[in-house]
């Protein structure tokens, strides 16, 4: 989502419908700090050999594999239970002084939004519709802004005064928020799900516990639960007039500064973990204008983990040109301007605001990510711009923090490895994201 008529920076653009038991386990700590230490960053006048030395996976472009350890995949779907009763135009799903969400109906919107998955037959539908739930919940929180301090009633009726943040609420009508409504529809089966059996919850609270529900489902072991981030009792709009245009275009990490520091309040390792995200899901050229994946394939594109980190990284990244500079991106294996490539029909795909977390685009943006990889021909693995190698941030630069974060979250070098610096770094981002400009919400209860 961005301004009209742009594209956004977190960009799955799930444009299809789809026509939801096992419960996890409960940790009742609180959210911590990470304790993680930081790598020292590489010096950036020699990173690109020790980046292959060091830091990077030995990735071949031309020969995809995919991680020894897969997400388990959800049961088998159950009959979905009758409501107690229907729900009714009065019926105020927020202020029922009853109403309680504890573990077990935590981990049943889990369970049924895994169902909905499951019934998904093909790779590339179910990659649309992981990414899709993500970026729901994500485009409802990102037009959160702190310096925006009055109520949304006491605003002047653009979004100006109104600190906005997750509220059940997006811009139908903006290009920024394209595809969503074939997730979020009265036709689509999450909206039905919601509609059923979990009427008595805000949007807001359902798109953010589908979202965790998809987060733990495609993670590794389903080894990122992020039951203790998540609070209840957000409050729905029906009107944000505004929102969409504070979500970040995919122009440069400025976009990403400005949208997730200055505004969301968080910092660059936030950032950098929330982006981490594009692991899930696809971009569409017909909405978006940006056509691909962030990993190898769509099976992987089903895997919350850190491969977009490993991809950002461990590849030969070349500028793709569009007439339009909004809808210009990144690609990796083929020229990207031979029609007959491989690029056209399946593209890899990076966003200028991937390749910024980690390279600076404005001191060299015609370039290629890694000139010191090559094919055992003795080829270049750049398909264009070899012999110029993009450059990296000086330790003084204001985003030297994003490209450690990058580091940091590689941990070891197979993907399969280790997750832990990723998981810890998207749950407190997630949480922070999530509660932005929350007043009073509820923890999960351990029963109600």
């Amino acid at each position: 989502g961005s301004r009209s008529g742009t594209s956004s920076s977190w960009s799955h653009d799930d444009n299809k419908t789809w026509n939801g038991s096992s419960r996890g386990p409960r940790d009742d700590s609180s959210i911590k700090k990470a304790t993680a230490v930081r790598p020292t960053p590489p010096s950036s006048s020699s990173l690109p050999k020790q980046q292959q030395q060091q830091l990077q996976p030995k990735l071949k472009p031309e020969t995809e594999t995919e991680p020894h350890t897969t997400p388990t995949q959800p049961h088998t779907p159950q009959p979905q239970p009758t409501p107690l009763h229907s729900p009714t135009q009065n019926e105020n799903n927020i202020d029922n002084p009853g109403a309680c969400i504890d573990t077990s109906l935590y981990y049943e919107i889990d369970s049924d939004v895994a169902s909905i998955a499951l019934s998904i037959s093909n790779d590339i539908d179910r990659s649309h519709f992981y990414g899709g739930v993500l970026r729901l919940a994500a485009h409802d929180f990102m037009d959160y802004d702190q310096t925006q301090t009055s109520s949304y009633m006491r605003g002047n009726g653009d979004g100006n005064g109104d600190p906005m943040g997750s509220d059940g609420c997006l811009d139908w009508t903006s290009l920024s928020n394209a595809g969503l409504s074939s997730i979020w529809n009265e036709h689509s089966e999450l909206h039905r799900l919601y509609d059923t059996k979990y009427y008595m919850l805000s949007r807001a609270d359902f798109w953010i516990a589908a979202a965790n529900a998809v987060t733990r489902r495609t993670s590794v072991n389903m080894g990122l639960d992020l039951i203790d981030t998540f609070y209840w009792g957000r409050v729905d709009r029906e009107e944000c007039l505004g929102s969409a245009e504070r979500l970040p275009t995919t122009e440069s990490c400025r976009e990403v500064e400005g949208v997730f520091l200055e505004r969301m309040g968080l910092e660059w390792r936030d950032a950098v973990a929330l982006l981490g995200a594009h692991t899930l899901g696809r971009g569409h050229k017909e909405f978006s204008g940006h056509r691909g994946i962030w990993v190898p394939n769509d099976k992987l594109a089903q895997v919350f983990d850190k491969r977009y980190y490993q991809e950002l990284v461990g590849r030969s990244w070349v500028p793709r040109i569009s007439r339009d500079p909004l809808k210009e991106d990144w690609t990796t294996g083929s020229d990207p301007n031979d029609s007959n490539s491989n690029i056209i029909h399946n593209p890899k795909m990076m966003l200028h605001t991937d390749i910024c977390l980690f390279y600076d685009l404005d001191a060299n943006s015609n370039c290629c990510t890694r000139t010191d990889l090559f094919k055992s021909d003795g080829e270049s693995h750049c398909p264009t711009e070899k012999d110029n190698q993009c450059s990296v941030y000086g330790g003084d630069h204001p985003w030297r923090e994003a490209s450690e974060a990058v580091i940091e979250y590689l941990g070891a070098p197979h993907v399969e490895d280790d997750n832990d610096n990723f998981y810890e770094a998207f749950r407190r981002a997630w949480f922070k994201a999530t509660m932005n400009g929350m007043g009073d919400l509820k923890p999960v209860a351990k029963s109600c």
